[in-house]
């Protein structure tokens, strides 16, 4: 589990964790929200559904760059290497 990076300058996004797993999502968003970490979320509804080169996972936690390395802590304590 690794974060995606947004624009790579300080003070950037990045995608903590993404899937099609509904359960897992609310886990993962749960988590963060439990270690006072903030966090954003896209969901399949939030995008243009049956365009293909918007399609991707149907969802995606973003957080701060700078929380990046606590969050990969929470999300791997609660999924191991599930994800």
């Amino acid at each position: 589990m690794s974060a995606t990076k947004g624009r790579g300058d300080k003070g950037g996004a990045a995608v903590i964790w993404s899937g099609d797993d509904p359960i897992a999502y609310t886990r993962a968003m749960a988590a963060l929200e439990d270690a006072g970490i903030r966090s954003f979320d896209i969901a399949e509804n939030d995008q243009f559904v049956g365009v293909p080169q918007i399609s991707g996972p149907r969802y995606r936690v973003i957080i701060a760059e700078s929380d990046a390395a606590r969050a990969e802590k929470v999300l791997r304590e609660i999924f191991g290497d599930e994800q």
